[in-house]
């Protein structure tokens, strides 16, 4: 393929939201991604760098004292939050549409990712304990992700809406019983195709 593309290349910056369809709490993330798109006749190549940044996300556990002049029962916050980072390999088909105009297409992509859930418990670990304690974790592996993208032509390149679901990291023995398990990103994410040479519209596609 990138012998047929020679230089048909284009640059994709690419931002959105990421929404966990794993956990409650949902640990969401703003996504970015930098892509390189290799055209042939119906169908791109693509090489991708993708970063998860984390929105943080506070919630109540449980702790209890066996001091008897406090309250034995209370609660305590509870900051979760996840980032992941990503290199991808992927291919992106023509699937409806006029392939010099707008279209939909699909991609399947596969990669190395690193995911990191990162926690904070805030209370008086003095005189109280955790009923259900959390750790931080983090894990790298193999993940596949799978999408649908509108392109829309413009005067120079093409805008991108992107909806996009992604597996957990594999192969990973997760053994971990806390109260989170890791991400499986839906993201929602719009960008822009620059093309990187001086190829026309239609010798691109």
């Amino acid at each position: 393929m990138l012998l047929k593309a020679q230089a048909q290349v284009t640059l994709e910056p690419i931002i959105g939201y990421a929404y966990d369809l794993r956990n409650k709490p949902a640990l969401n993330q703003f996504n970015t991604a930098l892509q390189f798109a290799f055209y042939t006749n119906k169908s791109n190549l693509l090489v991708k760098l993708q970063r998860g940044w984390a929105i943080a996300k506070t919630i109540q556990d449980p702790i209890f004292t066996n001091d008897p002049s406090l309250p034995q029962y209370a609660t305590a916050d509870k900051t979760l939050s996840a980032q992941t980072s990503a290199i991808e390999l992927g291919l992106r088909v023509i699937a409806l549409g006029h392939k010099e105009k707008s279209h939909l297409s699909v991609s399947l992509y596969f990669g190395l990712s690193h995911q990191a859930i990162k926690v904070i418990q805030d209370y008086d670990k003095t005189n109280y304990a955790v009923f259900t304690p959390d750790i931080s974790q983090s894990v790298t592996g193999i993940i596949l992700e799978a999408g649908a993208e509108y392109t829309k032509a413009m005067k120079f390149g093409d805008l991108l809406l992107q909806l996009t679901i992604t597996t957990p990291p594999t192969p990973v023995k997760f053994d971990y019983s806390g109260t989170y398990k890791l991400m499986v990103p839906l993201s929602l994410n719009i960008g822009y195709s620059i093309p990187l040479s001086a190829k026309t519209r239609k010798d691109r596609y």
